[in-house]
């Protein structure tokens, strides 16, 4: 009865039966042996590489999506006063792009894009972004400095004006004289206030400040009723230029390009403009110097509204022989 047991324990082991080679497939009788196909071994498919993607650098991301950000701005304010800042002169332009503005009179968009002889680049996105916040920064600098440096006159201004009105009125119907005590006063007030716009006009510091042109013009004149005299018949305002050209020149070199000579007339899309037989590119540190034109995008230019430089409209820069950083007004 325990003989399991006991075969469990004391008996040989009993070794698994050797496999069994493939023999012939058996057919009717009679008919030709035909050998078994061998059966290969199964290899498990191999495990895949892993791919291994290469961390992503946060700060790269953000890099990228600030310069996109920046050009669909500056196109947008290019686009308002039709400038073409970033169109024509983008650091991504290759040289032979802007060869062919020259010697064709396309950009590299196939748009007529008529030239001075000069077709030039910023020298990196960099160099781009800084040159034009830079014109802004001095603009909005420039605003604030010529507010306070004109803030005492206008005051003083509108101070005589109102002393002027008043013995005006009180004097009806009769006009006040030239000699009168507050038309004298106000007259010199209004001239102190042209003297203090012409100095703006003239120097760009002023007081260790830097200040913007702007220029004095008069509101809608008045009903000239009672006999008011002439001079209280419009009242001065200040107001900013409609577009600022600043020079900008850094040490070092902020832009590529070339210059056309040999000068031909074309007929290009349409419209006859000058073309180059011949280019040559840039080599004196002059050719490094841009100006950037600035254009307001809004009406209502009174130094005593709210403006900021970053809102107003980009037109255009070329490279210039001005080896200095300033800024002009022009009408």
């Amino acid at each position: 009865m325990l003989q399991w047991l006991y075969n469990l324990l004391f008996a040989a082991p009993v070794q698994p039966a050797p496999p069994v080679a493939p023999g012939p497939v058996p057919g009717p009788p009679g008919a030709p042996v035909v050998p078994a196909a061998p059966v290969a071994a199964v290899i498990p498919p191999p495990v895949p590489f892993p791919v291994v993607h290469p961390p992503v650098d946060p700060s790269a991301e953000r890099r990228q999506r600030e310069v996109a950000a920046f050009l669909v701005e500056i196109q947008q304010r290019e686009n308002a006063v039709g400038g073409h800042v970033a169109a024509r002169h983008h650091p991504d332009l290759t040289d032979q792009q802007l060869q062919d503005r020259l010697t064709t009179g396309l950009d590299a968009q196939g748009h007529v894009a008529v030239t001075s002889g000069v077709s030039s680049a910023f020298a990196s996105q960099e160099i781009f972004e800084q040159t034009i916040r830079r014109v802004e920064e001095l603009l909005n600098q420039g605003i604030e400095s010529t507010r306070a440096y004109l803030r005492p006159n206008l005051e003083t201004y509108r101070q005589a004006r109102a002393a002027a009105e008043v013995a005006q009125r009180a004097a009806l119907p009769n006009a006040l004289g030239a000699a009168n005590p507050a038309m004298a006063a106000f007259r010199q007030a209004k001239n102190d206030l042209l003297a203090a716009i012409d100095v703006t006009q003239q120097g760009n510091v002023v007081n260790h400040a830097f200040m913007i042109p702007v220029e004095a013009f008069d509101l809608p004149q008045i009903a000239n009723r009672n006999q008011w005299a002439a001079s209280l018949q419009r009242y001065i305002a200040v107001r900013l230029f409609p577009r600022y050209s600043i020079i900008v020149f850094q040490r070092r070199t902020i832009g590529r390009g070339f210059r056309g000579t040999s000068p031909r007339q074309q007929i290009v899309g349409g419209q006859q403009i000058t073309t180059y037989a011949v280019v040559q590119p840039f080599l004196a540190p002059s050719d490094h110097t841009f100006t950037l034109l600035v254009v307001q995008g809004q009406h209502d230019l009174r130094l005593d509204r709210p403006h900021n430089a970053r809102d107003w409209g980009v037109r255009t820069h070329f490279p210039t022989d001005t080896r200095q950083e300033s800024i002009t007004g022009s009408h």
